[in-house]
């Protein structure tokens, strides 16, 4: 029997976007999953600038601009284009890519040079530098016929009503779409515990009832908990996209990551493997996704992160307006996970300036705490394997 250049476990965007790129390198490669051709559930927007070139060939819809609703008063219009993926299109596009497509799990992989887990964040087979303390960003999303909604597309509204007393703040991400209708979901960005999704739904409906919409119809729904700010992986098993450590610790976003990623991933693994060096295949993927400034910046974001934890609903809409008065490519960039570390340190120093005295508290007590002497540990750590 023939043996696999490479396996990908896992057929979601970040399996079948490297298992493409594998196979555009010269690759052999196989996707296995229970069921590899399962319809994709979760709803993916990116901005373009961080998507493939060929985004419009599988973008649902674009929307020139998006909202930040900060309160009643704050509002911050950001350049797009910001794009509602088409998962059907997207998933289809990919399975073409990837003719080898097998069911089962990691207990039933055929022979291949390179098994590379994309399972998921919380994937069992894969190391991390450190023990597993999640947030999680929670949301309960709803594709809805509506009357009343704003045409405009939100990014972020933060305006009330308040949450229940010792819960943490969320937000309404609301996407008009093409057909008339309205994509509603509401989210707290990062909590810990993550927050019950029927406590989710019902602030959706309080919210909607607050902005005077009237919903005639309710048909998809999207039931989201994302674990954020997972340690990184060690790089001594192969993973891509979540199962990596692509989910940002600022944003839950992974997807256009994976998908930027996937070609540069697939090269280090064609290089590797062609040079009879199978073991070092792993590290090999790993150096790729994750060069040192990359991973530096990832622990300045797992610490804004920690400090947002720390937040009520008050310090949040100071942070975020303050947050957007950065220029877009500094805010564009940091949301993208593309900021190198001295621009992160430089941005965050120049909005500890513009916040209020509480939300300066809140970040002084984070940096003196557990999370700022871990900042540190990580940031010396990989000062000192450059060395």
């Amino acid at each position: 029997m023939t043996t696999l250049d490479v396996l990908v476990l896992g057929a979601g965007p970040a399996g079948l976007s490297l298992a493409a790129a594998c196979a555009r390198a010269g690759l052999s490669v196989a996707v296995m999953a229970p069921d590899p051709e399962a319809a994709w559930i979760a709803n993916y927007g990116a901005w373009a600038a961080e998507l493939p070139k060929d985004w419009r060939a599988w973008a649902e819809v674009a929307w020139p601009e998006v909202v930040v609703h900060v309160d009643d008063a704050r509002r911050h219009v950001l350049p797009g284009p910001y794009v509602r993926v088409d998962r059907r299109r997207l998933q289809a596009a990919l399975l073409a890519s990837v003719p080898d497509r097998r069911r089962g799990t990691a207990e039933d992989a055929p022979a291949a040079r390179l098994v590379v887990d994309t399972t998921g964040a919380e994937s069992p087979r894969v190391p991390r530098r450190g023990l597993a303390d999640p947030g999680w960003q929670v949301a309960w999303g709803e594709v809805l016929e509506v009357e009343g909604a704003p045409p405009e597309a939100l990014l972020m509204d933060w305006r009330g009503p308040a949450p229940p007393a010792g819960e943490p703040p969320s937000f309404l991400y609301a996407l008009p779409l093409p057909d008339g209708r309205w994509f509603a979901e509401e989210t707290v960005l990062v909590s810990r515990p993550g927050v019950p999704l029927e406590a989710l739904r019902a602030r959706l409906d309080r919210r909607l009832d607050r902005m005077h919409v009237r919903v005639r119809a309710r048909h998809e729904v999207e039931r989201c908990r994302i674990p954020m700010g997972m340690p990184l992986p060690t790089g001594t098993v192969a993973a891509f996209g979540s199962a990596a450590g692509f989910i940002h610790p600022a944003t839950g976003y992974s997807l256009a990551t994976s998908m930027r990623l996937a070609e540069p991933a697939a090269r280090a693994i064609a290089e590797a493997l062609s040079g009879g060096g199978d073991a070092g295949a792993p590290a090999a993927l790993h150096a790729a996704c994750w060069p040192e400034d990359r991973a530096r910046a990832w622990a300045f974001y797992r610490f804004g992160m920690e400090a947002f934890l720390r937040m009520d609903l008050a310090s949040v809409r100071a942070f975020f307006d303050s947050f957007f008065q950065h220029s877009p490519p500094v805010w564009g960039a940091w949301l993208a996970g593309d900021l190198p570390p001295i621009d992160i340190a430089a941005a965050m120093l120049a909005h500890f300036g513009r916040v209020g005295w509480r939300v300066r508290g809140q970040l002084v007590a984070t940096s003196l705490g557990p999370q700022g002497w871990q900042l540190a540990r990580e940031l010396a750590a990989t000062t000192t394997s450059r060395s």
